[in-house]
């Protein structure tokens, strides 16, 4: 069985909220963030390892897909 997919479809990729959520949190103000690559990088590296497994899920967790999987 074959289904069309649409052309946008965030809720098809869990990873679009975590990217929202992630963009949100970058302090584009803080000095070191905005002049360096290697600042901007240790950056999101502390952000990305502080979400906690419930963040994570919350974020990325779609409970109706997972029950339209289970169904079939």
């Amino acid at each position: 069985m074959l289904w069309g997919l649409p052309p946008y479809g965030p809720e098809l990729n869990p990873v679009e909220r975590l990217w929202q959520d992630l963009q949100y949190r970058i302090d584009v103000f803080d000095q070191p963030v905005r002049t360096s690559l290697t600042g901007l990088r240790e950056h999101v590296a502390e952000l990305i390892n502080a979400y906690t497994t419930e963040q994570l899920l919350s974020l990325t967790g779609y409970p109706y897909i997972q029950q339209a999987i289970n169904a079939l």
